[in-house]
């Protein structure tokens, strides 16, 4: 099913921008298409993409090669015979004699491109906005550069995407910095090497299924005081400094649902501040000010 834009709720500069974006996705998604059959269909490009608008049937601008006028109008040229053919997405088969196996994988590629469609069409009447901040180093991939240049929202997959180069952005930089800008404050630990093992000698029972023992409880404060905000990073390093094994079946250490509980008490106790949410992808702390 194509995808119909609802211009009546957008200003003509949003409804610019967002057939803008419809256009480029359209065409990357049938080149993607075209690419992987390429031995079964020959050298065929997607060219162009057209949509004619909610009065198309009207105008009656764009057509089918069998005639048929069309909203959506897709055209392809082959580059070795200069053949083109324009068509609605329903006579694609008839007018190119494509088989069905890559009938399919075009439209397995067309689907998804109309998903991500949706979800910025929506979010662009949400108003959305990016709620992390992307560092100046990072060097974007051009599709989420030119999507944010554009003053476009991100779909879901997009945003998925940068959240995690941000987080992989910043682990990187946490880890690259000296020792000395790692200071241990006494009070919450008597001897933990960071990037060694934890001293298991003074601990006591945790209190709850989901409380941290006190070396860890520890390790988390001394990460924090390090300048390291990312809940992934922090559980990922207590994993390997107490040499533990246990994952979820996403590879996730399942010592980090208990450093989120254990950063989440600490906000409450007004001892640090939740600074950003990326969801189930990550959460960033920092430790309060003491005033």
């Amino acid at each position: 099913m194509e995808v119909a834009l609802v211009t009546e709720e957008l200003t003509e500069v949003q409804m610019k921008k967002l057939l803008g974006f419809q256009k480029k996705k359209k065409i990357e998604a049938f080149q993607l298409a075209l690419a992987e059959y390429r031995d079964a269909i020959g050298e065929w490009d997607m060219t162009n993409f057209q949509d004619a608008g909610p009065r198309w049937r009207e105008i009656g601008a764009l057509k089918c090669d069998c005639g048929k006028v069309l909203r959506y109008q897709y055209t392809v040229t082959n580059r070795l015979t200069a053949e083109i053919h324009n068509f609605g997405i329903y006579h694609l088969q008839a007018e190119t004699g494509f088989s069905d196996q890559v009938i399919r994988g075009i439209g397995k590629y067309l689907n998804a491109a109309d998903r991500e469609i949706e979800e910025v069409e929506q979010r662009l009447k949400e108003n959305w906005r990016l709620t992390f901040e992307i560092p100046e180093s990072l060097e974007l991939p051009d599709e989420l550069r030119s999507t944010l240049n554009d003053g476009l929202p991100l779909s879901k997959r997009e945003e998925k995407q940068l959240s995690h180069l941000v987080f992989e952005a910043q682990r990187q930089e946490w880890r690259s910095l000296p020792p000395q800008r790692m200071p241990i404050s006494e009070y919450e630990r008597k001897s933990i090497n960071l990037f060694g093992e934890l001293d298991f000698t003074n601990d006591t029972k945790p209190i709850g299924p989901f409380d941290l023992k006190e070396s860890e409880k520890a390790f988390v404060i001394g990460m924090l005081e390090s300048g390291c905000s990312s809940s992934m990073v922090i559980a990922g390093e207590l994993h390997n400094a107490g040499h533990y094994t246990e994952r979820f079946l996403t590879g996730r250490t399942k010592l980090y649902p208990l450093c989120v509980f254990y950063m989440d008490r600490l906000v409450g106790e007004g001892r640090a501040v939740l600074i950003q949410d990326f969801g189930l992808q990550d959460r960033m702390y920092k430790l309060a000010e003491i005033k």
